[in-house]
C-alpha cells in the first residue's frame, strides 16, 4: 500500500511539473524559477534534476534562468546553486548580473556603439550593472585592450584623436567576485567632416538592449547629430512584411511600444525616418523583441 501511495505522489508532481512548465510562457520569470511558477524552492530543484535525467524538458527561456551559475550548461551545479540560495546561503546568482555599456556625445545617445566621430568630440561611456542587491563595483575601462580607467566611477570619457575604428570595453567586477564584460566598437573620422548625419535610437525601459519587459511601455527614442532642424519623425513597426503600428510628429521624438500587445519572444522591425530641416531623409531600422523580466 505504501509503495503504491509513493508511486501515485510521484506521478502527481511529475503532472504538477509538466503543467508549470507548459504554462512557463505566462509570467515573468526570475533567475532560479526553473519550472516557472513565480517561486524559488524545491520544486524547481526536482525540475532541473529530471530535465538532467531527461524526464522533462526546458524551454529557452527556461533554460536561461536555470542557469544560474552562468556557466552555458544545466547541470547539478546549478541545482545546487538554487538549494543555497533558498537555504539562504548565498543571496544571488552570478547568471542575475548584466551589464551593458552606452556612449553619449553631449546628449546624443548611440545605439549599437556604431556612431561616427570626429576629433573635437568627446564620447563619455557609461556601463551600469544590474544586480539584486547594492555591491560595490570596480569597472575598468579599455581602448582597444589598452586599461585607461580603474574606478568605482562608471562614467568614462575619451576623444578619440586619430582616424579608424576602436573597441571600447569594460569590465565590472562586484565584491562578490563576479565579473561581466561588455563592449562598443567606435569609429572616428578624426579631423574629417562629418558627412551624414548620425541617427541614435535608444529605449526607456528596456533588458538587453533590444529585449523590452512585458511590465512597462517601451519608450523608443530618436536623436539626430549633425544635421539641420526642425526634425520631424515617422515611426512604422512591422512584423515581417505587415505593418502593425505607425506614428508621424513634427513635435516630439518618442514612440511609445505596448508590450502587452505584441507576442512574447518574437522579433519585429521599426523602422524610423527623420525629415531634417536641409530636405533630406535619413532611414534607420531597429530590431525589436519582447521579452521577460528576469530578476537577479
Amino acid at each position: 500500500m505504501k509503495r503504491v501511495v509513493s508511486v501515485l505522489l510521484c506521478a502527481v508532481m511529475l503532472i504538477s511539473i509538466s503543467v508549470m512548465n507548459a504554462n512557463a510562457a505566462l509570467a515573468p520569470i526570475a533567475y532560479g524559477d526553473a519550472n516557472a511558477d513565480g517561486n524559488e524552492n524545491v520544486f524547481d530543484v526536482t525540475f532541473i534534476q529530471l530535465c538532467i535525467a531527461s524526464l522533462e524538458k526546458m524551454n529557452k527561456l527556461q533554460f536561461e534562468v536555470s542557469d544560474v551559475n552562468d556557466d552555458g550548461e544545466i547541470n547539478i551545479l546549478d541545482a545546487t546553486m538554487i538549494q543555497s540560495y533558498i537555504a539562504g546561503l548565498v543571496d544571488s546568482y552570478p547568471a542575475g548580473y548584466t551589464v551593458t555599456l552606452d556612449m553619449r556625445i553631449d546628449d546624443f545617445y548611440c545605439d549599437y556603439g556604431d556612431a561616427v566621430l570626429t576629433s573635437n568630440e568627446t564620447a563619455t561611456f557609461y556601463a551600469e550593472v544590474s544586480m539584486s542587491k547594492a555591491r560595490a563595483v570596480t569597472y575598468s575601462f579599455y581602448v582597444n585592450d589598452k586599461l585607461v580607467k580603474n574606478s568605482e566611477d562608471p562614467y568614462f570619457k575619451y576623444c578619440f584623436e586619430d582616424a579608424g575604428e576602436y573597441d571600447v570595453t569594460v569590465v565590472a567586477e562586484s565584491d562578490l567576485g563576479v565579473v561581466k564584460e561588455e563592449y562598443l566598437r567606435v569609429k572616428s573620422i578624426g579631423d574629417a567632416t562629418r558627412t551624414t548625419p548620425e541617427i541614435g535610437v535608444y529605449y526607456t525601459n528596456l533588458i538587453y538592449n533590444e529585449l523590452c519587459d512585458m511590465a512597462d511601455d517601451a519608450l523608443m527614442n530618436v536623436a539626430v547629430l549633425g544635421a539641420d532642424e526642425p526634425f520631424e519623425y515617422a515611426f512604422d513597426l512591422y512584423d515581417g512584411d505587415k505593418l502593425i503600428a505607425s506614428q508621424m510628429m513634427s513635435e516630439g521624438n518618442t514612440f511609445a511600444l505596448h508590450p502587452d500587445e505584441l507576442k512574447v519572444m518574437h522579433e519585429y522591425t521599426m523602422y524610423v525616418a527623420v525629415s531634417t530641416g536641409d530636405g533630406n531623409i535619413y532611414l534607420r531600422d531597429v530590431p525589436v523583441v519582447v521579452g521577460y523580466t528576469k530578476i537577479g
